[in-house]
């Protein structure tokens, strides 16, 4: 079954009603099945989009293309095989014996699984990605004695913000790794 959206400001923006929107969607396809007094047939004369026998023009079609859409089906998730090898690796990455708040910055595998399970469902970054960006984390936060690092499980979710998703962005915007020049030291 195809599932298509309707750009609402785009047809509130030709002054159509959504039975007047489904009705051109129901002419281009095929359909010549009468909606009754649901639609103003006039109007839909007047703006050109059907003729004078009801059959939609050239103008009605383009409509039709840039109002609709598809929606896209959410993607597969992966299986639970290949997220226990994510976590297990991304979880790797924090340092043994680490605390922060009395809580080691390692995390809980179960509860990292849990969250990547909802991270990966929400965000379409590559593995690759998320274990760079938290390298990266990682690696810039033992530069600072490890003060103020999130728990792994943190990082991914935390009040349902994710600071991994914006490291991963850092990455997909820098190209990689970075090289820094810090103030001052280079004219």
């Amino acid at each position: 079954m195809e599932r298509i959206g309707v750009n609402v400001k785009l047809m509130s923006d030709y002054g159509l009603t959504p039975n007047e929107v489904f009705y051109l969607k129901m002419l281009s396809a095929g359909s010549d099945d009468m909606i009754g007094n649901m639609v103003n047939r006039d109007y839909l004369h007047n703006i050109g989009v059907i003729d004078e026998d009801d059959n939609i023009t050239d103008k009605g079609i383009k409509f039709v293309t840039e109002i609709f859409f598809e929606i896209q089906q959410a993607k597969i998730p992966q299986s639970t095989e290949e997220i226990v090898k994510l976590c297990s690796e991304f979880r790797d990455y924090f340092p043994k014996g680490v605390k922060t708040n009395n809580h080691p910055v390692r995390g809980n595998l179960t509860n990292i699984i849990r969250k990547m399970r909802k991270f990966k469902r929400e965000f379409d970054y590559t593995d690759e990605i998320i274990l760079a960006a938290t390298k990266k984390y990682v690696t810039d936060k033992a530069k600072e004695g490890y003060s103020f690092m999130k728990i792994a499980e943190y990082l991914i979710y935390k009040d349902n913000n994710s600071t991994l998703a914006s490291l991963c962005d850092a990455i997909i915007e820098d190209g990689g790794e970075q090289d820094r020049v810090k103030w001052g030291r280079h004219i």
